[in-house]
């Protein structure tokens, strides 16, 4: 469209010079003559330039739709390939059960529904792309700000209203506690160790879930100038020494899990440095308090597990791999160690579903909340277990609680 218009001005400078031309030209018109053939020969430059270019760069950009999305938009082949659950309906349960809202306002005044608010957070934790790139404009018409407005209110909405199914749930867990020990001295029966009786009497097998840490890795916090210009002074070295692990070499940070033989997770605690061992992780939560909250009044008492790296700790309330074992001791260490590995799964299927947590670059401590990220991520992998169970619950035999179930619970 461009070039047609030029070359319209084009004709009427060549017209006007042919016009003088064909006259007497005096001394007024020799001056107009020169203005009239420089303008000619920009006229040409440019026309040229643009004739030369990509005829794409000339098509104007693809135009922001915003549109209002819902569940019932999306096939269920359609949803597990974009938000990892296994169709509409588990949507559907999770809109109710985590209790969003119809409608969500944010600060600038702008309304999302509560259908938006969920599945722009899902496509988010599920998948790397860059919000309100193509795949953004494909799915939901949104450009980058809308985009980042409804993720911005999901995270707060997982934050604000489910964060105590990881952090305060114990109450749920209570009168399940037995049960989940059964789950693993049964595994412990198959694997060899015959050597413990019954988690339903006192004296009988009490170890019910296992404690281990994962750790997440982040962009290198802390760099760069503290201001723009020439010599700003930088940043203080030791905010990226604090979040640095040199056995891993990376940087990033630490949760801790408490998790069950039903594929759960129990209890989840931080964030923490990765620079710090597991150990003192257990130093700063209140696990050992939780597990002795959750079983008051029962005669026999039940303990955790935890690898080698928590065999030197002294509770009553965690267990680890005997030390100098006896014969009996040698198979019970190995059979133990067999089911540990379960919590090892849970942390690849974190990572399987929800890549974001899984992607360094996308994760940058001092530019975005990576720790409601993080704890919505844990959420959302435990719902997923309640709705399709997982390689744990299977391996224990041992029937995850119903969604409904585990989100309806009230202390």
């Amino acid at each position: 469209m461009e070039v047609e218009s030029l070359l319209k001005d084009l004709k009427e400078v060549s017209d006007l010079i042919e016009m003088i031309e064909d006259g007497d030209v005096d001394s007024d018109d020799e001056e107009d003559l020169e203005i009239l053939d420089f303008l000619e020969m920009k006229l040409l430059g440019k026309i040229d330039i643009l004739s030369t270019e990509d005829p794409a760069c000339s098509l104007p950009l693809p135009k922001i739709i915003n549109r209002h999305v819902q569940i019932s938009d999306f096939s269920d082949s359609e949803v597990v390939e974009l938000f990892r659950f296994r169709g509409k309906d588990q949507l559907w349960r999770l809109l109710q059960g985590l209790k969003f809202e119809d409608t969500y306002i944010d600060e600038c005044r702008n309304s999302f529904s509560g259908q938006e608010v969920l599945l722009a957070g899902l496509y988010r934790l599920c998948h790397l792309s860059v919000l309100g790139d193509g795949s953004w404009r494909r799915i939901f018409g949104w450009d980058q700000p809308r985009s980042s407005r409804a993720v911005k209110l999901f995270l707060k909405h997982m934050n604000s209203n489910c964060i105590h199914l990881i952090r305060s749930h114990e109450g749920f867990w209570a009168p399940r506690i037995p049960e989940l020990a059964e789950a693993i001295r049964a595994k412990l029966m198959q694997l060899g160790d015959e050597a413990h009786g019954s988690a339903y009497y006192p004296g009988g097998f009490n170890v019910f879930g296992f404690i281990d840490c994962v750790g997440i890795a982040t962009c290198r916090p802390g760099g760069g100038p503290l201001s723009g210009g020439p010599d700003a002074a930088r940043k203080d070295p030791l905010i990226q020494r604090s979040m640095y692990n040199g056995w891993k070499k990376r940087h990033g940070i630490k949760y801790q899990t408490v998790d069950l033989p039903c594929g759960l997770h129990f209890n989840v605690w931080g964030p923490e440095s990765i620079r710090h061992n597991d150990l003192e992780s257990w130093e700063h939560s209140d696990v050992h308090q939780k597990v002795i909250d959750c079983q008051a009044g029962m005669a026999l008492k039940f303990k955790i597990y935890g690898d080698s790296a928590y065999q030197y700790i002294v509770d009553d309330t965690l267990a680890s791999r005997y030390l100098n074992p006896s014969t009996t001791e040698v198979v019970t260490n190995e059979a133990m160690s067999s089911c540990r590995e379960c919590i090892e799964w849970h942390y690849g299927e974190l990572k399987q579903y929800f890549k974001i947590i899984d992607y360094i670059h996308g994760m940058k401590l001092m530019q975005m909340d990576v720790t409601s990220i993080v704890n919505s991520c844990f959420i959302l992998r435990n719902a997923h277990t309640c709705m399709n169970g997982n390689k744990t619950s299977e391996f224990f035999n041992c029937r995850p609680p119903t969604f409904e179930e585990y989100v309806s619970f009230q202390a």
